[in-house]
């Protein structure tokens, strides 16, 4: 049991890194360059995030979504929605907690100003957009994730301080995140292992409208 807890709270340390989807960015190349689509709400979701623990004890969450509304000029930061992540709704609406393997479901809350933005791939000033090379890079706000899971464990993403991730953007709807050493605390019984803790994060994102580059 505390190896299970204790295991389980570093893959859900991880799994809170995303959010799915979205926090901050600016361009270092480009700067004339804008959002195409500029001034439109996008909308993020993926269908599968999983975080894996060292233990190999996994949380899958089937559903996270977040949306945001793209600046009018430039490749600056713009904010979103606090990410949702769960396992879809009921008939009534309810949110359904996510899974892991270990037996256990957990609950999400997010909150704080999230926020997204583009980096622009250096030196494709020539090659025609859509290219490869863009990436999202994300800021999540400090304790902007918590999970309460059923063993009675409370883990918070970014607890000092925000976080920096970034996924690899086909600069078309689709970004891929595979980010490791993710910070979060862990407070609790025991077997929780309460501490400090990291873990990996896996995910793709589809962007509705698709997101790209412009000069």
């Amino acid at each position: 049991m505390t190896r299970k807890a204790g295991g389980f709270a570093v893959a859900v340390a991880a799994w809170l890194a995303l959010s799915v989807v979205l926090a901050s960015a600016t361009s270092t190349t480009d700067s004339d360059d804008h959002y195409k689509p500029a001034s439109t709400l996008i909308k993020a979701k993926s269908t599968k995030t999983v975080a894996t623990a060292a233990s190999g004890i996994t949380l899958t969450c089937t559903n996270s979504t977040t949306s945001g509304k793209t600046p009018a000029t430039g490749l600056g930061v713009f904010a979103t929605s606090a990410p949702k992540f769960n396992d879809g709704y009921t008939s009534t609406g309810a949110a359904k907690p996510c899974t892991d393997s270990a037996g256990g479901t957990d609950v999400i809350t997010t909150s704080g100003t999230w926020r997204v933005g583009f980096i622009d791939a250096a030196g494709d000033e020539t090659v025609s957009e859509p290219n490869t090379g863009d990436r999202l890079k994300i800021v999540i706000p400090q304790g902007g994730a918590v999970d309460h899971n059923s063993f009675g464990c409370v883990i918070t993403l970014a607890p000092s301080a925000a976080f920096t991730l970034v996924g690899a953007y086909n600069d078309i709807s689709k970004v891929t995140f595979n980010v490791k050493n993710v910070p979060a605390s862990v407070s609790g019984p025991s077997f929780c292992s309460p501490g400090t803790s990291t873990g990996s994060f896996q995910a793709v994102y589809t962007l509705s409208p698709g997101l790209s580059d412009a000069s």
